[in-house]
């Protein structure tokens, strides 16, 4: 039997489907939200972990929102943090150096 689950938000009731549980204070049960809520409560999914980036850390750059300390190159030996510059290939952010490469 299905249960009546019901977004921690909006309170609307969450069809079959993908809902977002807020599991960072380490709670296992934790709210569970709609796709909606979860941005606008939680914060857009970071780019890198995909995890909500909550407001006052989150960074938009090329198509995405990130934790500012998942904005890091994606050359994988790199991970040269993108603070001030980025550079986008393919829809990936690099640092001056790994641009430069490419």
């Amino acid at each position: 039997e299905k249960g009546d689950l019901r977004c921690a938000g909006c309170e609307r009731q969450l069809a079959e489907g993908i809902a977002f549980e807020n599991d960072k204070d380490g709670q296992e049960n934790g709210p569970i939200f709609c796709a909606d809520c979860r941005e606008t409560t939680l914060g857009p999914p970071c780019g890198n972990c995909c995890e909500p980036a909550a407001w006052p850390d989150a960074l938009l750059a090329g198509d995405s929102w990130w934790h500012r300390w998942c904005l890091v190159c994606s050359e994988s030996d790199c991970n040269a943090p993108l603070e001030d510059e980025y550079f986008v290939h393919d829809g990936k952010l690099f640092c001056e150096h790994h641009n430069m490469l490419r």
